[in-house]
């Protein structure tokens, strides 16, 4: 996948989620979407992509997707913060 879209933080889960596994991205993206797909789930983001599939247009995705970012970010911390 080649494009804006790759190195968007939410779109790159929902990609991800879909199977693909290549991406390109502008350089000063690479650090931040690494380490998120670092932290993800293969099984949570294969169902997040599967609900969002459900939804019927962009703005709808894109606020599903900003809800499980901000999830996951509060699980990173609370994770790192037991470690």
């Amino acid at each position: 996948m080649c494009g804006e879209m790759a190195g968007d933080p939410v779109f790159t889960r929902l990609l991800l989620g879909l199977g693909l596994r290549e991406f390109s991205m502008e350089a000063s993206s690479l650090p931040d979407i690494k380490q998120r797909i670092l932290d993800s789930r293969i099984d949570e983001l294969e169902s997040f992509s599967r609900q969002s599939l459900d939804f019927s247009r962009q703005g709808i995705i894109t606020t599903h997707g900003r809800t499980a970012q901000s999830h996951s970010r509060q699980t990173s911390m609370s994770n790192c913060a037991r470690e």
